[in-house]
């Protein structure tokens, strides 16, 4: 991966499929953000998924990275999607500047649980436009409600010039109606070698938006499939749901210590012949979605009849919390018939 494009992947443990998000309530979510500011390493870890609420997000398999570069900030092109999705994307393009640091906000789009948030971040101070590492920790409410986890990726453009696209995930909404979104930036945190510094402002974006028209194109296939984890429990996957924008597989699973324990793929082909992968993208106390990453093998081939997928589980070690990437089978094969619309 190129230093100069992605610097901060040289700082966060590389197998960004490897993290499981568990809920945190507020006051954990406050305990962690004070953490952060005791510890280089875990303000690492946070610069590398940037805008990050957990430190645990950032969900696209490592080797799909090298191949993400923003065009114009949009988040079609980040997220490798071909379609115009304009009707459903809410263009923003609002700037704030505080201390030589402008942060803009460009694109947004409400899918399902999901707020898809574009951003650019530019640091015009000539004295130290380069650096290793940039944090920024926003606050994001949707009516209000705070969310549970986070996902995306970042991109370094140039000496202080930095565009991400991230996925605030939010718990039982109906994107159908208008929301009033808040996000909201105090403190954003650089690091070059072992000097950080801190930029302090007050970047708020307050707008509204709705997802309704992106849910009337919506397709949903129920599939009630069901299987075991290595350690016994119940991982059940519930339902495909396809759109324009993502293309996701939602489960549930019994219980365990720390939420699933796991790390979840599902692989397999179309009846044409193409690959199919849905990676683990988020998961909670007993619920996970899996995602398609489009920049890997693009989206389900619209003249697919059905695909074929396998599941496989692969534990998190206790202690890295690295995935080591030794999945198992978990199930034999089972189809989903594409013609089967709910």
């Amino acid at each position: 991966m190129d230093k100069n494009i992605y610097t901060l992947s040289n700082y966060m443990d590389n197998e960004l499929e490897s993290y499981e998000i568990c809920k945190l309530n507020e006051l954990e979510m406050k305990k962690m953000k004070k953490s952060i500011k005791r510890s280089n390493k875990k303000l690492a870890a946070c610069c590398a998924a940037v805008l990050s609420l957990t430190l645990l997000g950032s969900f696209f398999p490592n080797q799909v990275y090298a191949a993400v570069k923003l065009a114009s900030y949009h988040i079609s092109s980040f997220l490798g999607i071909e379609k115009n999705i304009d009707d459903y994307i809410t263009v923003l393009n609002q700037s704030q500047t505080y201390e030589g640091m402008t942060v803009t906000l460009h694109e947004v789009i409400l899918d399902d649980n999901d707020l898809i948030v574009s951003m650019s971040l530019n640091y015009d101070n000539h004295e130290s436009t380069s650096f290793d590492l940039l944090c920024a920790d926003p606050t994001v409410f949707l009516n209000g409600q705070m969310p549970f986890g986070y996902s995306g990726g970042i991109h370094q453009v140039s000496d202080g010039t930095f565009e991400c696209v991230g996925t605030y995930h939010f718990e039982n909404i109906s994107s159908q109606e208008d929301f009033d979104i808040e996000i909201l930036l105090k403190d954003i945190t650089i690091q070059k070698e072992n000097t950080t510094a801190s930029v302090k402002g007050n970047w708020n974006y307050h707008f509204t938006a709705n997802g309704s028209a992106l849910a009337s194109n919506t397709i949903s296939y129920f599939l009630n499939q069901n299987f075991t984890l290595p350690d016994g429990r119940k991982l059940t996957f519930e339902k495909l749901s396809m759109n324009d924008v993502n293309q996701k597989i939602s489960c549930t699973f019994e219980q365990g210590s720390c939420g699933l324990g796991y790390d979840i793929k599902l692989e397999g082909e179309d009846n044409l012949g193409n690959p199919v992968e849905f990676f683990l993208n988020t998961a909670d106390a007993n619920t996970a979605i899996l995602k398609i990453v489009s920049l890997k093998n693009g989206y389900l081939n619209s003249d697919a009849d059905f695909i074929t997928l396998t599941p496989y589980a692969a534990e998190w070690p206790k202690e890295s919390g690295k995935s080591n990437n030794n999945f198992e089978k978990i199930g034999e094969p089972f189809q989903i018939n594409l013609h089967n619309k709910q």
